[in-house]
């Protein structure tokens, strides 16, 4: 069964895009915070967001990080496709 994580945070959801977990959700109920919910079959969702959020130093492919903000700024902005 896919572990499931959700969250509002761009950053989060930017990591979590770009280490393969699939946005299954996009929660634009709220005018000013869209929610995201990702699952992943192969990583802990909640693991990456809270090494992530712990502080501790993250090792990440800076274009990789970029690309998957972008992707994850069209989603909110522009209504796209949830994956790419």
């Amino acid at each position: 069964m896919p572990s499931t994580y959700e969250t509002s945070d761009q950053n989060i959801a930017s990591l979590l895009f770009m280490h393969g977990c699939e946005a299954r959700e996009i929660n634009r109920e709220n005018p000013r915070r869209v929610v995201f919910t990702f699952s992943s079959e192969d990583k802990d969702p909640s693991e990456l967001a809270g090494e992530f959020e712990s502080g501790k130093p993250v090792s990440i492919v800076l274009a990789q990080f970029c690309s998957a903000q972008r992707h994850i700024k069209a989603l909110i902005h522009n209504n796209l496709p949830r994956y790419s």
